[in-house]
């Protein structure tokens, strides 16, 4: 994150100034920009999932924030045909619950109801009801995946079961202590953990199947924009606000750097 005298937001569950201008102010203000936020923001602090109301003031030039949550790695979305009320569940699997009471019986998820699916197809019908006005527009669809919990829905969860991967050399120099890991960074795998290379296929087989699941769906994005010839107008940006250790180093997930 970006400095605490910039921003404020400088870690997480930490809220960022009131006063930040983003790029979706800007391009509002000068250009008439239609401007959404599709996802995970992570900058209101702690609430969780901090739905943003329609009379919040903490949009930051973005427009349309229905589908716009601050914390959580939801798994399925829904959303209530009467109310439009956005609902976010976590999965009902052993290690995988979100928030134990806000879990679902819907382990196979499907293609309407998997976030990454759901914030896909919600944008798409974004740019549908801005193409009915002529208007140009500027959206973020933050994903949660891919991330824990570690699954993914059908048929991804299952799509890399036959592949095996390479335990990375550098979790044999973890356990050898070469180098020694500073006094921060002194968690992941130990040399006792004796299930240690079936967590990690089954690790790296959902992490890939949560890649490939975006990966159809920046696919039907493309294909979408193609259609109605609007793909050269526009500009994608496809980025990352971290990646997953992976084992490297004996640690998974992210926040321990290591060089």
């Amino acid at each position: 994150y970006p400095s605490e005298n910039i921003t404020g937001g400088h870690s997480n569950r930490i809220p960022m100034k009131k006063n930040i201008r983003t790029f979706a102010n800007l391009l509002r203000k000068r250009k008439n920009y239609k401007t959404a936020y599709f996802g995970k923001w992570h900058l209101d602090g702690t609430n969780k999932p901090g739905l943003v109301g329609r009379k919040s003031k903490r949009t930051f030039g973005f427009k349309n924030n229905r589908f716009r949550w601050n914390r959580g790695h939801w798994k399925y979305l829904e959303r209530d045909v009467e109310t439009h009320k956005l609902s976010m569940y976590g999965y009902n699997k052993k290690t995988n619950n979100q928030d134990k009471e806000e879990t679902c019986e819907c382990e196979d998820g499907d293609e309407k109801h998997y976030t990454t699916d759901y914030l896909f197809d919600a944008s798409i019908e974004y740019i549908k009801s801005n193409l009915q006005t002529n208007s140009p527009f500027a959206m973020v669809i933050s994903l949660p995946d891919p991330h824990g919990p570690e699954f993914v829905r059908e048929p991804y969860q299952s799509m890399y079961d036959g592949m095996n991967f390479n335990i990375p050399s550098t979790w044999e120099k973890h356990l050898e202590n070469d180098p020694a890991a500073p006094i921060w960074a002194k968690n992941g795998w130990s040399k006792d953990d004796t299930v240690f290379d079936e967590s990690y296929q089954d690790l790296m087989r959902t992490y890939f199947g949560m890649v490939k699941c975006i990966d159809d769906n920046v696919g039907k994005l493309t294909k979408f924009l193609k259609k109605k010839n609007i793909f050269d107008d526009t500009i994608v940006v496809f980025t990352a606000d971290h990646g997953d250790l992976a084992g490297e180093h004996g640690r998974v997930n992210k926040g321990q750097p290591y060089q």
